[in-house]
Protein backbone atom coordinates (compact mmCIF):
# COMPACT_ATOMS: atom_id res chain seq x y z
CA UNK A 1 0.00 0.00 0.00
CA UNK A 2 2.83 2.39 0.89
CA UNK A 3 4.57 1.76 -2.41
CA UNK A 4 1.42 2.04 -4.54
CA UNK A 5 0.55 5.35 -2.90
CA UNK A 6 4.08 6.62 -3.52
CA UNK A 7 4.06 5.51 -7.16
CA UNK A 8 0.81 7.39 -7.76
CA UNK A 9 2.28 10.52 -6.16
CA UNK A 10 5.54 10.28 -8.09
CA UNK A 11 3.67 10.25 -11.41
CA UNK A 12 3.23 13.97 -10.77
CA UNK A 13 6.91 14.66 -10.10
CA UNK A 14 8.77 17.10 -12.36
CA UNK A 15 12.08 16.19 -13.99
CA UNK A 16 15.34 17.84 -15.03
CA UNK A 17 17.43 15.85 -17.52
CA UNK A 18 21.16 16.31 -18.11
CA UNK A 19 23.72 14.28 -20.04
CA UNK A 20 24.23 11.92 -17.10
CA UNK A 21 21.19 12.30 -14.82
CA UNK A 22 17.41 12.43 -14.67
CA UNK A 23 16.46 14.34 -11.51
CA UNK A 24 12.89 13.85 -10.26
CA UNK A 25 11.33 16.02 -7.56
CA UNK A 26 8.02 17.09 -6.09
CA UNK A 27 7.11 20.43 -7.73
CA UNK A 28 7.63 23.30 -5.31
CA UNK A 29 10.54 24.30 -3.14
CA UNK A 30 12.54 21.13 -3.91
CA UNK A 31 13.11 22.43 -7.43
CA UNK A 32 15.87 24.51 -5.81
CA UNK A 33 17.79 21.36 -4.86
CA UNK A 34 16.99 19.63 -8.16
CA UNK A 35 18.54 22.54 -10.08
CA UNK A 36 21.64 22.38 -7.87
CA UNK A 37 21.98 18.62 -8.41
CA UNK A 38 21.79 19.08 -12.18
CA UNK A 39 24.36 21.90 -12.02
CA UNK A 40 26.98 20.37 -9.74
CA UNK A 41 26.77 16.63 -10.30
CA UNK A 42 27.64 16.95 -13.98
CA UNK A 43 30.93 18.58 -13.01
CA UNK A 44 31.81 15.60 -10.81
CA UNK A 45 31.23 12.76 -13.25
CA UNK A 46 34.63 12.94 -14.98
CA UNK A 47 36.34 12.40 -11.63
CA UNK A 48 34.48 9.11 -11.19
CA UNK A 49 35.17 7.95 -14.75
CA UNK A 50 38.89 8.66 -14.33
CA UNK A 51 38.98 6.94 -10.97
CA UNK A 52 37.13 3.74 -11.84
CA UNK A 53 37.78 3.60 -15.59
CA UNK A 54 34.09 3.06 -16.20
CA UNK A 55 31.22 5.20 -17.49
CA UNK A 56 27.78 3.76 -16.65
CA UNK A 57 25.87 3.30 -19.93
CA UNK A 58 22.45 4.35 -18.57
CA UNK A 59 21.38 7.70 -17.19
CA UNK A 60 21.34 7.75 -13.40
CA UNK A 61 17.94 8.57 -11.96
CA UNK A 62 18.00 10.82 -8.88
CA UNK A 63 14.79 10.85 -6.83
CA UNK A 64 14.61 13.76 -4.39
CA UNK A 65 12.04 12.70 -1.81
CA UNK A 66 10.27 15.47 0.13
CA UNK A 67 10.74 13.96 3.60
CA UNK A 68 12.05 10.97 5.54
CA UNK A 69 8.89 8.89 5.22
CA UNK A 70 8.70 9.25 1.43
CA UNK A 71 12.38 8.34 1.19
CA UNK A 72 12.02 5.29 3.44
CA UNK A 73 9.06 3.97 1.43
CA UNK A 74 10.98 4.61 -1.80
CA UNK A 75 13.81 2.37 -0.55
CA UNK A 76 12.17 -0.22 1.74
CA UNK A 77 8.40 0.08 1.45
CA UNK A 78 8.25 1.00 5.15
CA UNK A 79 8.06 4.59 6.45
CA UNK A 80 11.19 4.44 8.62
CA UNK A 81 14.88 4.18 7.76
CA UNK A 82 18.11 5.26 9.47
CA UNK A 83 19.88 6.94 6.55
CA UNK A 84 19.42 9.96 4.26
CA UNK A 85 20.34 8.56 0.84
CA UNK A 86 20.64 5.22 -0.91
CA UNK A 87 21.64 3.75 -4.25
CA UNK A 88 19.69 0.90 -5.86
CA UNK A 89 21.46 0.13 -9.12
CA UNK A 90 21.20 3.14 -11.40
CA UNK A 91 18.81 5.00 -9.07
CA UNK A 92 19.78 7.31 -6.20
CA UNK A 93 17.17 8.46 -3.70
CA UNK A 94 17.84 11.23 -1.19
CA UNK A 95 16.07 13.30 1.44
CA UNK A 96 16.48 17.09 1.29
CA UNK A 97 18.96 18.88 3.60
CA UNK A 98 16.33 21.15 5.10
CA UNK A 99 14.33 21.32 8.33
CA UNK A 100 10.63 20.63 8.31
CA UNK A 101 7.90 18.15 9.22
CA UNK A 102 8.92 14.47 9.03
CA UNK A 103 12.58 15.47 8.77
CA UNK A 104 14.94 13.96 11.37
CA UNK A 105 18.10 15.38 9.80
CA UNK A 106 19.19 18.99 9.48
CA UNK A 107 21.67 20.47 7.01
CA UNK A 108 24.22 18.17 5.44
CA UNK A 109 26.57 18.32 2.47
CA UNK A 110 24.26 16.92 -0.20
CA UNK A 111 26.97 16.90 -2.91
CA UNK A 112 29.17 14.82 -0.65
CA UNK A 113 26.31 12.37 -0.14
CA UNK A 114 25.49 12.27 -3.85
CA UNK A 115 29.14 11.59 -4.67
CA UNK A 116 29.09 8.69 -2.22
CA UNK A 117 25.99 7.20 -3.80
CA UNK A 118 27.22 7.75 -7.36
CA UNK A 119 30.31 5.68 -6.55
CA UNK A 120 27.90 2.82 -5.86
CA UNK A 121 26.22 3.41 -9.22
CA UNK A 122 29.58 3.11 -10.98
CA UNK A 123 30.79 0.08 -8.97
CA UNK A 124 27.53 -1.81 -9.44
CA UNK A 125 27.50 -1.09 -13.16
CA UNK A 126 31.10 -2.14 -13.76
CA UNK A 127 30.77 -5.42 -11.82
CA UNK A 128 27.26 -6.43 -12.96
CA UNK A 129 26.07 -5.92 -9.37
CA UNK A 130 28.65 -8.31 -7.92
CA UNK A 131 30.80 -5.86 -5.94
CA UNK A 132 31.05 -6.76 -2.21
CA UNK A 133 29.37 -4.39 0.21
CA UNK A 134 32.55 -3.40 2.06
CA UNK A 135 34.45 -2.71 -1.15
CA UNK A 136 31.93 -0.33 -2.73
CA UNK A 137 31.38 1.44 0.60
CA UNK A 138 35.14 1.90 0.91
CA UNK A 139 35.26 3.34 -2.60
CA UNK A 140 32.25 5.56 -1.89
CA UNK A 141 33.70 7.02 1.31
CA UNK A 142 36.96 7.71 -0.52
CA UNK A 143 35.07 9.60 -3.24
CA UNK A 144 33.43 11.94 -0.74
CA UNK A 145 34.65 15.50 -1.00
CA UNK A 146 35.18 16.07 2.73
CA UNK A 147 37.97 13.60 3.34
CA UNK A 148 38.10 11.66 6.62
CA UNK A 149 36.19 13.36 9.42
CA UNK A 150 37.67 13.86 12.88
CA UNK A 151 35.04 11.53 14.35
CA UNK A 152 36.24 8.80 11.98
CA UNK A 153 39.87 9.32 12.99
CA UNK A 154 38.81 8.97 16.61
CA UNK A 155 36.79 5.82 15.95
CA UNK A 156 39.52 4.12 13.92
CA UNK A 157 42.26 4.98 16.40
CA UNK A 158 40.20 3.83 19.39
CA UNK A 159 39.28 0.54 17.72
CA UNK A 160 42.86 -0.07 16.59
CA UNK A 161 44.30 0.71 20.03
CA UNK A 162 41.76 -1.57 21.73
CA UNK A 163 41.87 -4.40 19.17
CA UNK A 164 38.28 -3.85 18.04
CA UNK A 165 38.73 -3.49 14.29
CA UNK A 166 36.77 -5.96 12.17
CA UNK A 167 38.30 -9.11 10.78
CA UNK A 168 38.01 -9.34 6.99
CA UNK A 169 34.96 -11.63 7.06
CA UNK A 170 33.18 -9.44 9.63
CA UNK A 171 33.12 -6.11 7.77
CA UNK A 172 30.07 -6.79 5.60
CA UNK A 173 28.10 -7.82 8.68
CA UNK A 174 28.96 -4.51 10.30
CA UNK A 175 26.75 -2.79 7.71
CA UNK A 176 23.75 -5.10 7.78
CA UNK A 177 23.80 -6.77 11.24
CA UNK A 178 25.68 -4.45 13.62
CA UNK A 179 25.88 -5.83 17.16
CA UNK A 180 27.34 -2.68 18.75
CA UNK A 181 26.19 0.94 18.32
CA UNK A 182 29.46 1.91 16.63
CA UNK A 183 29.68 -1.07 14.25
CA UNK A 184 28.00 0.49 11.23
CA UNK A 185 30.14 3.64 11.47
CA UNK A 186 33.23 1.47 11.89
CA UNK A 187 32.31 -0.62 8.85
CA UNK A 188 32.25 2.50 6.67
CA UNK A 189 35.44 3.95 8.13
CA UNK A 190 37.43 0.72 8.11
CA UNK A 191 36.36 -0.14 4.55
CA UNK A 192 37.71 3.21 3.34
CA UNK A 193 40.86 2.66 5.42
CA UNK A 194 41.49 -0.68 3.72
CA UNK A 195 41.01 0.95 0.32
CA UNK A 196 43.57 3.60 1.33
CA UNK A 197 45.96 0.81 2.36
CA UNK A 198 45.52 -0.90 -1.01
CA UNK A 199 46.14 2.30 -2.97
CA UNK A 200 49.12 3.60 -1.00
CA UNK A 201 50.81 0.21 -0.62
CA UNK A 202 50.08 -1.55 -3.92
CA UNK A 203 48.68 1.14 -6.24
CA UNK A 204 45.14 1.90 -7.42
CA UNK A 205 45.51 -0.57 -10.29
CA UNK A 206 45.10 -3.35 -7.73
CA UNK A 207 41.71 -1.97 -6.72
CA UNK A 208 40.65 -1.91 -10.38
CA UNK A 209 41.90 -5.48 -10.72
CA UNK A 210 39.70 -6.48 -7.77
CA UNK A 211 36.70 -4.92 -9.51
CA UNK A 212 37.49 -6.99 -12.62
CA UNK A 213 37.61 -10.15 -10.50
CA UNK A 214 34.29 -9.35 -8.87
CA UNK A 215 32.68 -8.86 -12.27
CA UNK A 216 33.84 -12.35 -13.25
CA UNK A 217 32.14 -13.76 -10.15
CA UNK A 218 35.33 -14.48 -8.22
CA UNK A 219 34.75 -14.82 -4.47
CA UNK A 220 36.20 -12.36 -1.99
CA UNK A 221 38.93 -14.59 -0.57
CA UNK A 222 39.87 -15.82 -4.03
CA UNK A 223 40.05 -12.23 -5.27
CA UNK A 224 42.61 -11.37 -2.58
CA UNK A 225 44.66 -14.41 -3.61
CA UNK A 226 44.42 -13.60 -7.33
CA UNK A 227 45.22 -9.88 -7.05
CA UNK A 228 47.76 -9.81 -4.19
CA UNK A 229 49.20 -13.32 -4.37
CA UNK A 230 48.54 -13.96 -0.69
CA UNK A 231 45.79 -15.24 1.58
CA UNK A 232 43.34 -13.09 3.49
CA UNK A 233 45.14 -13.56 6.82
CA UNK A 234 48.42 -12.24 5.42
CA UNK A 235 46.64 -9.40 3.65
CA UNK A 236 44.97 -8.29 6.88
CA UNK A 237 48.21 -8.67 8.84
CA UNK A 238 49.82 -6.26 6.39
CA UNK A 239 46.89 -3.88 6.76
CA UNK A 240 47.11 -3.95 10.58
CA UNK A 241 50.84 -3.20 10.53
CA UNK A 242 50.23 -0.28 8.18
CA UNK A 243 47.24 0.92 10.25
CA UNK A 244 49.39 1.07 13.37
CA UNK A 245 51.85 3.36 11.62
CA UNK A 246 48.96 5.55 10.47
CA UNK A 247 47.59 5.91 14.01
CA UNK A 248 51.05 6.94 15.18
CA UNK A 249 51.31 9.57 12.40
CA UNK A 250 47.91 10.89 13.47
CA UNK A 251 49.27 11.37 17.00
CA UNK A 252 46.66 9.00 18.43
CA UNK A 253 48.71 6.01 19.57
CA UNK A 254 48.29 4.70 23.09
CA UNK A 255 51.25 5.87 25.17
CA UNK A 256 52.48 4.34 28.38
CA UNK A 257 53.84 6.26 31.37
CA UNK A 258 57.10 5.14 32.93
CA UNK A 259 57.21 4.93 36.75
CA UNK A 260 60.03 7.49 36.76
CA UNK A 261 57.92 10.15 35.10
CA UNK A 262 55.98 11.22 38.16
CA UNK A 263 55.02 14.62 36.73
CA UNK A 264 53.33 13.14 33.66
CA UNK A 265 51.68 10.42 35.73
CA UNK A 266 50.20 13.07 38.03
CA UNK A 267 48.95 15.16 35.14
CA UNK A 268 47.22 12.20 33.51
CA UNK A 269 45.14 11.40 36.59
CA UNK A 270 41.47 12.53 36.57
CA UNK A 271 41.42 16.36 36.69
CA UNK A 272 45.22 16.40 36.81
CA UNK A 273 45.71 18.57 33.73
CA UNK A 274 42.84 20.92 34.60
CA UNK A 275 44.29 21.53 38.06
CA UNK A 276 47.87 22.11 36.89
CA UNK A 277 49.24 25.65 36.79
CA UNK A 278 50.90 27.27 33.78
CA UNK A 279 54.49 26.57 34.89
CA UNK A 280 53.79 22.89 35.51
CA UNK A 281 52.13 22.43 32.13
CA UNK A 282 54.91 24.32 30.37
CA UNK A 283 57.54 22.04 31.94
CA UNK A 284 55.55 18.89 31.07
CA UNK A 285 54.94 20.00 27.48
CA UNK A 286 58.63 20.78 27.02
CA UNK A 287 59.55 17.29 28.23
CA UNK A 288 56.77 15.55 26.22
CA UNK A 289 56.19 17.45 22.93
CA UNK A 290 54.45 14.38 21.48
CA UNK A 291 51.60 14.58 24.00
CA UNK A 292 48.83 16.59 22.32
CA UNK A 293 46.65 16.75 25.43
CA UNK A 294 49.39 18.63 27.31
CA UNK A 295 49.83 21.12 24.47
CA UNK A 296 46.07 21.67 24.22
CA UNK A 297 45.61 22.51 27.89
CA UNK A 298 48.76 24.63 27.90
CA UNK A 299 47.37 26.66 24.99
CA UNK A 300 44.08 27.22 26.80
CA UNK A 301 45.88 28.57 29.87
CA UNK A 302 48.08 30.84 27.72
CA UNK A 303 45.00 32.20 25.93
CA UNK A 304 43.50 33.17 29.28
CA UNK A 305 46.55 35.44 29.68
CA UNK A 306 45.94 36.78 26.15
CA UNK A 307 49.47 35.94 24.96
CA UNK A 308 48.58 35.45 21.29
CA UNK A 309 52.06 34.85 19.89
CA UNK A 310 52.96 32.21 22.44
CA UNK A 311 49.55 30.56 22.01
CA UNK A 312 50.06 30.27 18.24
CA UNK A 313 53.50 28.77 18.81
CA UNK A 314 52.03 26.05 21.07
CA UNK A 315 49.09 25.47 18.72
CA UNK A 316 51.51 24.81 15.87
CA UNK A 317 53.30 22.26 18.05
CA UNK A 318 49.94 20.63 18.78
CA UNK A 319 49.26 20.49 15.06
CA UNK A 320 52.57 18.71 14.50
CA UNK A 321 51.80 16.24 17.29
CA UNK A 322 48.23 15.53 16.14
CA UNK A 323 47.78 16.84 12.58
CA UNK A 324 44.31 15.36 12.05
CA UNK A 325 42.63 17.11 14.99
CA UNK A 326 40.58 20.17 13.87
CA UNK A 327 41.00 21.81 17.28
CA UNK A 328 44.24 23.51 16.19
CA UNK A 329 42.72 25.02 13.06
CA UNK A 330 39.70 26.25 15.01
CA UNK A 331 42.01 28.12 17.38
CA UNK A 332 44.18 29.47 14.57
CA UNK A 333 41.14 30.66 12.61
CA UNK A 334 39.65 32.42 15.64
CA UNK A 335 42.93 34.16 16.53
CA UNK A 336 43.68 35.11 12.93
CA UNK A 337 40.23 36.58 12.30
CA UNK A 338 40.48 38.56 15.52
CA UNK A 339 43.86 40.01 14.54
CA UNK A 340 43.08 40.50 10.82
CA UNK A 341 45.62 37.91 9.65
CA UNK A 342 43.81 36.89 6.45
CA UNK A 343 46.39 34.38 5.21
CA UNK A 344 46.38 32.31 8.40
CA UNK A 345 42.59 32.56 8.63
CA UNK A 346 42.15 31.32 5.06
CA UNK A 347 44.47 28.35 5.58
CA UNK A 348 42.73 27.26 8.78
CA UNK A 349 39.19 27.88 7.53
CA UNK A 350 39.87 25.98 4.29
CA UNK A 351 40.90 22.91 6.28
CA UNK A 352 37.89 23.19 8.57
CA UNK A 353 35.50 23.65 5.66
CA UNK A 354 36.74 20.41 4.14
CA UNK A 355 36.79 18.16 7.19
CA UNK A 356 33.75 19.47 9.08
CA UNK A 357 31.46 18.63 6.23
CA UNK A 358 27.93 19.46 7.38
CA UNK A 359 28.32 22.98 8.73
CA UNK A 360 28.29 25.98 6.35
CA UNK A 361 29.89 28.45 8.77
CA UNK A 362 33.47 28.04 7.54
CA UNK A 363 32.50 28.43 3.88
CA UNK A 364 30.47 31.54 4.74
CA UNK A 365 33.45 33.05 6.54
CA UNK A 366 35.83 32.16 3.71
CA UNK A 367 33.52 33.81 1.20
CA UNK A 368 33.46 36.95 3.36
CA UNK A 369 37.25 37.05 3.69
CA UNK A 370 37.85 36.52 -0.03
CA UNK A 371 35.20 39.09 -0.91
CA UNK A 372 36.98 41.59 1.31
CA UNK A 373 40.14 40.90 -0.71
CA UNK A 374 38.16 41.37 -3.96
CA UNK A 375 38.94 37.77 -4.95
CA UNK A 376 35.47 37.17 -6.32
CA UNK A 377 36.27 33.80 -7.90
CA UNK A 378 37.08 32.27 -4.53
CA UNK A 379 34.35 34.27 -2.82
CA UNK A 380 31.75 32.73 -5.15
CA UNK A 381 33.28 29.26 -4.78
CA UNK A 382 32.82 29.35 -1.02
CA UNK A 383 29.44 31.07 -1.16
CA UNK A 384 28.29 28.10 -3.23
CA UNK A 385 29.99 25.64 -0.86
CA UNK A 386 27.80 27.05 1.92
CA UNK A 387 24.81 26.29 -0.30
CA UNK A 388 25.92 22.66 -0.57
CA UNK A 389 24.92 22.38 3.10
CA UNK A 390 21.91 24.69 3.12
CA UNK A 391 20.55 25.01 -0.43
CA UNK A 392 17.24 26.37 0.88
CA UNK A 393 18.84 29.24 2.80
CA UNK A 394 17.64 32.44 1.10
CA UNK A 395 20.32 34.56 2.79
CA UNK A 396 23.08 32.31 1.42
CA UNK A 397 21.49 32.46 -2.04
CA UNK A 398 21.39 36.23 -1.96
CA UNK A 399 25.08 36.41 -1.03
CA UNK A 400 26.00 33.97 -3.81
CA UNK A 401 24.05 36.02 -6.37
CA UNK A 402 25.70 39.24 -5.16
CA UNK A 403 29.21 37.80 -5.41
CA UNK A 404 28.44 36.37 -8.85
CA UNK A 405 27.50 39.86 -10.04
CA UNK A 406 30.71 41.27 -8.56
CA UNK A 407 32.60 38.51 -10.37
CA UNK A 408 30.85 39.47 -13.61
CA UNK A 409 29.09 36.11 -13.94
CA UNK A 410 25.55 37.28 -14.65
CA UNK A 411 24.41 33.83 -15.75
CA UNK A 412 25.35 32.36 -12.37
CA UNK A 413 23.76 35.31 -10.60
CA UNK A 414 20.52 34.66 -12.49
CA UNK A 415 20.69 30.99 -11.47
CA UNK A 416 20.74 31.93 -7.79
CA UNK A 417 18.07 34.61 -8.09
CA UNK A 418 15.85 32.06 -9.86
CA UNK A 419 16.28 29.86 -6.80
CA UNK A 420 15.40 32.81 -4.58
CA UNK A 421 12.21 33.27 -6.58
CA UNK A 422 11.34 29.64 -5.84
CA UNK A 423 12.15 30.01 -2.15
CA UNK A 424 10.25 33.30 -1.77
CA UNK A 425 7.63 33.29 -4.55
CA UNK A 426 5.64 36.21 -3.14
CA UNK A 427 8.51 38.73 -3.10
CA UNK A 428 8.47 41.04 -6.09
CA UNK A 429 12.14 41.99 -5.68
CA UNK A 430 13.28 38.68 -7.19
CA UNK A 431 11.48 38.98 -10.55
CA UNK A 432 12.64 42.61 -10.67
CA UNK A 433 16.23 41.46 -10.34
CA UNK A 434 15.69 38.68 -12.87
CA UNK A 435 14.19 41.10 -15.41
CA UNK A 436 17.36 43.21 -15.24
CA UNK A 437 19.67 40.20 -15.40
CA UNK A 438 17.77 38.67 -18.32
CA UNK A 439 17.93 41.99 -20.18
CA UNK A 440 21.69 42.08 -19.79
CA UNK A 441 22.00 38.43 -20.81
CA UNK A 442 19.92 39.00 -23.93
CA UNK A 443 17.13 36.69 -22.72
CA UNK A 444 14.33 38.90 -23.97
CA UNK A 445 11.46 36.44 -23.62
CA UNK A 446 12.44 35.59 -20.06
CA UNK A 447 12.73 39.28 -19.21
CA UNK A 448 9.24 39.91 -20.60
CA UNK A 449 7.85 37.02 -18.54
CA UNK A 450 9.41 38.52 -15.42
CA UNK A 451 7.79 41.86 -16.09
CA UNK A 452 4.41 40.15 -16.28
CA UNK A 453 5.22 38.41 -13.02
CA UNK A 454 6.13 41.75 -11.44
CA UNK A 455 2.75 43.20 -12.42
CA UNK A 456 0.85 40.32 -10.87
CA UNK A 457 2.84 40.48 -7.63
CA UNK A 458 2.53 44.26 -7.36
CA UNK A 459 -1.21 43.87 -7.41
CA UNK A 460 -0.90 41.64 -4.35
CA UNK A 461 1.68 43.69 -2.45
CA UNK A 462 2.67 47.15 -3.59
CA UNK A 463 4.95 47.69 -0.62
CA UNK A 464 7.76 45.21 -1.48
Amino acid sequence: TNQLTLVQEMLGYATITTEQFVVRYLPGVDEVLARDVALHMGDMVERFIDRFQHDPPALTQVDLMPDDQHFAVRITGMPDIWTIAACTGDVIAMTPPRPGPKRAYGPYNWLNVMGHEYAHVVNLSQTDNRVPHWFTEGCAVQMETTGRLWSQYQLLAECYNNDRLFEYDEINWGFIRPTEPYHRSLAYAQSAWIMEYIETTFGWDKALAMLDQYKQGTGENETIQQVFGTDVESFMAGFMAWAGKQVKVWGMSTYGVTPEDQLLAALLTPNGIEAADLDTLTKAAREHPDRPELLKHLTEKILIQDDRELAIEIIQKFKQARPVDPWADRQLARLALKSGDAETAIAALTTLDKIEGNTPEYAVELSRVYRGRKDYDQALHYAERALLREPYNASFREKAATVAIQQGNLSRAAFHVESLALLEPDRVIHPKRLAVLYDRLGRDEDAAAMRERIKSLELIDSND
